[in-house]
């Protein structure tokens, strides 16, 4: 369902961030943080009263709104913008008392990307563990696969130490356009696109990214590797596969132009699969290798190969 104004109401006076806590259950830092994000609102005097107890976000008129700040003062009805899970009833394939591991389909994303977002693995974490689960490092939409969830915030923290020392070891599966004989790693200095947002570029003055690709499989046209990222850089595959002349099949960044990219984002294109090469992104998260709490974990996920080639036909 994704982000909605639920009504409520009050009787007495009462500044805004002592009813979020009061109504959501937050403590104070939290509620301030929700004020400040323009999260409360009410109704203008000339507005009918007649609402819905819910609204979404295309629905609201920003001229008939007051934008309540965290010491404003209200007595009577109110709107307050909160997350509405919707369950696909998504399964962990593991989980335990600090974590889990989600096998996460293409197209969905790791949480929410703003406020008109409908539908992120967010729902299904929030739904199942609470508010304080969250993804421990993430998946482009694009890209299905493994992907770790931490239930609390110790556990989160605790985690996304491990991916920032580079002491999870992660591989990829990748189905790529042409024919590859030979093993190679790719070295380069990876920057962001001032033109285009969320895309990278090979650049000097980028920063050092390192990938080692193996060939698993020749097909007529496309190569199926093992991709395994020796840094963590944003795309970091995806770049490094386009800039050694084997682009992703299904790639909507590398190897279209930034007109061509905008339009997908902005979904004016939706059928992606003449333009692209595929129907959707051959990128699969198939491994998380790490040790927590002295335990060795090895989660393997790697079968997608069938799933690949129905996506290039």
């Amino acid at each position: 369902m994704g982000y909605l104004y639920k009504k409520f109401f009050t009787s007495e006076n009462k500044k805004a961030y002592q009813l979020v806590m009061q109504n959501l259950n937050y403590d104070l830092k939290k509620a301030q943080r929700f004020c400040d994000k323009n999260r409360v609102i009410i109704f203008k005097n000339n507005v009918s009263k007649n609402l819905l107890n819910t609204l979404n976000i295309d629905e609201i008129n920003l001229n008939d709104i007051e934008i309540c700040k965290k010491n404003s003062v209200i007595n009577g009805e109110f709107y307050l913008l909160v997350y509405e899970c919707f369950s696909l009833d998504l399964k962990p394939i593991f989980e335990n008392e600090d974590f889990a591991v989600f096998n996460k389909p293409s197209g969905v994303l790791s949480h929410p990307n703003g406020r008109n977002c409908e539908y992120s693995l967010n729902d299904e974490i929030w739904q199942k563990y609470g508010e304080n689960a969250n993804v421990a490092h993430r998946l482009d939409a694009a890209t299905s696969g493994l992907i770790l969830v931490a239930k609390n915030k110790i556990a989160n923290k605790e985690l996304k130490e491990l991916f920032a020392k580079q002491e999870v070891y992660k591989e990829y599966l990748a189905l790529v356009c042409g024919n590859i004989e030979y093993d190679f790693c790719v070295s380069v200095r990876l920057k962001n696109d001032e033109d285009l947002k969320n895309k990278m570029l090979v650049s000097k003055d980028g920063k050092i990214s390192k990938s080692q690709f193996c060939v698993i499989k020749n097909y007529p046209k496309h190569t199926l590797l093992k991709a395994i990222p020796l840094t963590g850089r944003q795309h970091q595959l995806r770049l490094h596969l386009y800039y050694s002349g084997h682009k992703i099949a299904g790639d909507t960044l590398y190897g279209l132009s930034n007109e061509e990219a905008r339009n997908i984002l902005d979904k004016k294109i939706i059928n992606i699969k003449e333009l692209c090469g595929a129907s959707r992104l051959c990128l699969h998260s198939a491994r998380l290798k790490f040790t927590y709490k002295n335990q060795n974990y090895d989660f393997i996920n790697n079968d997608i190969e069938n799933e690949f080639l129905g996506a290039i036909k």
